[in-house]
């Protein structure tokens, strides 16, 4: 039988405060009293419920991520393995995990405030460079997962959502082959590195928040991964694919020198992969036709 995240004890402070009381305390040195809890995102998979926590009259925050599977014990083991490798500041930083409950697939970690990078990039586009510099400290990581995400991964997903879109079943064959002639180097990936998952607050670490994807594949996926959204959003906002290019230089000089560059398939992968989620999410036809053609174009030039 399928599982789903727990949502009606997601959703329940007083429960959910009742489990978590004891590993708050142990991390923030204080007993929680009282909670609220909203939530910020659901899908079939996963919930995410930020809970603002009363602890004797000081504020704290928790993001409780709810899963529908055990992926919530790789995320906390990742946080963990990061935080002692150089991710708790004052450079790059991923959120703290304050605890893993494996009854209700839960995973609950500090609330960080600060700035999206997205928010800021029309008006500061050398911000991307911060992004740059943590995906490149990731990268360079001692960062191990029994999670693969690899050539054999990316064909499945091919496969899986052209059968949920088929208006991209014509171009999945071609795709799925170029991945399948892809080497995988196991190196540590992020896997789902964009725009709206880096914060950059001012004179902060430059934080990840969400690491529920990482794995072991080829790093070059993470930067295609990025300029694509970059390319997609300058798209949305100005109308123009390449507005945002100041953005994307930026990004690379904050990488540095040893940026791999991403071949046209994974390029041509990450195109595939946003064309199925604004189908899902019904964006204008313009859109989701700009990212099937970048497919193809891509899959052109291999």
């Amino acid at each position: 039988m399928k599982r789903s995240p727990r949502s009606e004890l997601a959703l329940d402070p007083a429960a959910v405060l009742a489990r978590i009381a004891g590993p708050v305390e142990a991390w923030a040195g204080i007993r929680p009293a009282r909670c609220r809890a909203r939530l910020l995102k659901q899908t079939e998979r996963r919930l995410v419920v930020r809970y603002d926590i009363d602890a004797g009259g000081r504020p704290l925050s928790v993001i409780g991520k709810w899963f529908a599977t055990d992926r919530g014990a790789l995320v906390a083991e990742a946080l963990s393995l990061l935080r002692k490798s150089g991710f708790a500041g004052p450079e790059t930083a991923v959120p703290a995990p304050i605890a893993y409950l494996p009854d209700l697939r839960a995973l609950f970690v500090e609330a960080v405030e600060g700035m999206l990078l997205r928010v800021v990039l029309l008006a500061d586009p050398s911000a991307a460079a911060r992004a740059g510099a943590w995906l490149a400290a990731f990268h360079r990581a001692p960062f191990t997962s029994s999670r693969s995400c690899g050539p054999e991964k990316q064909v499945r997903a091919v496969g899986r959502w052209a059968s949920e879109s088929p208006a991209l079943a014509p171009i999945a064959p071609a795709l799925a082959a170029a991945l399948s002639a892809l080497p995988d180097p196991s190196r540590p990936v992020h896997y789902d590195y964009y725009h709206s998952q880096v914060l950059v607050p001012d004179a902060a670490p430059t934080v990840v928040l969400d690491l529920d994807e990482a794995g072991l594949g080829d790093p070059a996926f993470d930067l295609a991964h990025f300029e694509t959204h970059l390319e997609l959003l300058a798209l949305q906002w100005l109308g123009d694919p390449g507005g945002l290019q100041a953005a994307c230089d930026a990004f690379r000089t904050g990488y540095g020198d040893s940026a791999p560059e991403p071949p046209p398939a994974l390029r041509a992968f990450a195109w595939f992969k946003l064309a199925r989620n604004l189908i899902a999410r019904g964006a204008p036809p313009s859109q989701s036709r700009y990212a099937s053609e970048a497919v193809e174009r891509n899959l052109a030039s291999a």
